[in-house]
C-alpha cells in the first residue's frame, strides 16, 4: 500500500502481545494440566466480563454524544451489558469454586497494574513535557552532508535534545514522523512549527496505527538512493530513568534498533535522554 508523505512542518508491538498472550495460555495449561474443564471458567467469567464492560462503555458513549438514535441504541446496550453482567455473576457464582475464584484476584491485580501504567505515563509526559520550556532552535551546525533520520513521534525534551544532536553530526537531516492518529499529527506539526524548526517535517501515515512496517518500508526506499559507501543513520531518543524505564520506555526504540541491525546500509543511534525525576 503506498504511504503518503507531507512535507509541513508528528506499551509493546503487536508482535509482543502474541508473545505475551501465548505465554500466558502455556502457562495455564501447564497450571491446569491441559483439563479443558478445569479452563472453561475462565474462559467464560472472561468473555461475559469483556462483553459487560465493552456494552457499558458504548452505553456511556451514547449517552455523552447524544447522536442520532442515541436513545435505542442506549436502550440496546444497557440492556446488553445488563444480560452479559448477570450471566457473569451466575457463572462466577456456580463455577467459584471449580477455579472461577482466580478470577477475582487476576482481574482487580489487572486494574491495579493499568492504574499504575496510566499514573507513570502521565508522570512522564509532564516532565519531559516543553511547555514552559525555554528552548531556541540552533539551526545547523555540521557540514556534513551524510544523510540522517531523526525519529519524532511527541515534541518533548528528549526530542529536542535528539534533535540537537542531529544537528551537530549532519546537515542531510529528515525529521520522521509515523502518524498513527490524523489529530496527534496535527498537534505534532504545530508545535514544530511554533519552534521555528526549519527541517521539514516528513509525515508517513500508518494505516493500520502498526509504525513498524512503514518505517521499514521508507527506510528501504532510502537506503535504495545511498552513494557507494554511503550509510543512513537513524537517530531514536532513549529515555534513561528509574526501574520503571525498563519496563514502560524505550521498548519501539529497542524494537526498531534489533530490526535495523540485519541492514547492512544503517546505522542506529541511540541518544540517551536522563530523566532527572524533577518536572
Amino acid at each position: 500500500m503506498p504511504h503518503q508523505f507531507s512535507q509541513r512542518g508528528t506499551k509493546l508491538s503487536f508482535s509482543n502481545g502474541i508473545l505475551l498472550i501465548s505465554a500466558v495460555s502455556v502457562a495455564l495449561l501447564i497450571v491446569f494440566k491441559a483439563d479443558s474443564h478445569s479452563l472453561i471458567p475462565f474462559y467464560a467469567v472472561g468473555v461475559l466480563v469483556s462483553f459487560t464492560v465493552s456494552q457499558l462503555g458504548m452505553f456511556v458513549k451514547w449517552l455523552k454524544t447524544k447522536e442520532k438514535g442515541w436513545v435505542l441504541k442506549s436502550c440496546i446496550n444497557g440492556l446488553g451489558a445488563l444480560a452479559t453482567l448477570f450471566g457473569a455473576v451466575v457463572v462466577f457464582a456456580m463455577k467459584f469454586v471449580s477455579g472461577a475464584w482466580v478470577i477475582a484476584l487476576i482481574i482487580p491485580l489487572i486494574m491495579l497494574f493499568m492504574a499504575f501504567t496510566h499514573r507513570e505515563y502521565l508522570e512522564f509526559d509532564k516532565n519531559v513535557s516543553i511547555e514552559g520550556y525555554d528552548y531556541r532552535y540552533p539551526g545547523v551546525k555540521s557540514n556534513n552532508t551524510k544523510p540522517c533520520i531523526v525519529l519524532v513521534h511527541n515534541m518533548n525534551k528528549g526530542t529536542l535534545k535528539t534533535l540537537d544532536y542531529a544537528l551537530d553530526v549532519s546537515s542531510n537531516i529528515t525529521a520522521l514522523h509515523i502518524s498513527r492518529t490524523p489529530q496527534h499529527t496535527l498537534l505534532l506539526q504545530e508545535q514544530w512549527e511554533k519552534l521555528g524548526i526549519d527541517i521539514p517535517l516528513t509525515v508517513v501515515r500508518a494505516p493500520h496505527r502498526d509504525i513498524l512496517q512503514p518505517l521499514m518500508e521508507y527506510i528501504v526506499e532510502r537506503e535504495k538512493n545511498l552513494k557507494k559507501g554511503e550509510h543512513l543513520t537513524v537517530i531514536l531518543t532513549k529515555y534513561m530513568g528509574d526501574w520503571k524505564y525498563r519496563i514502560f520506555h524505550n521498548q519501539t526504540s529497542l524494537f526498531i534498533e534489533n530490526r535495523l541491525s540485519g541492514h547492512r546500509d544503517s546505522v542506529t543511534v541511540l541518544v540517551p535522554y536522563v530523566y532527572s525525576g524533577n518536572p
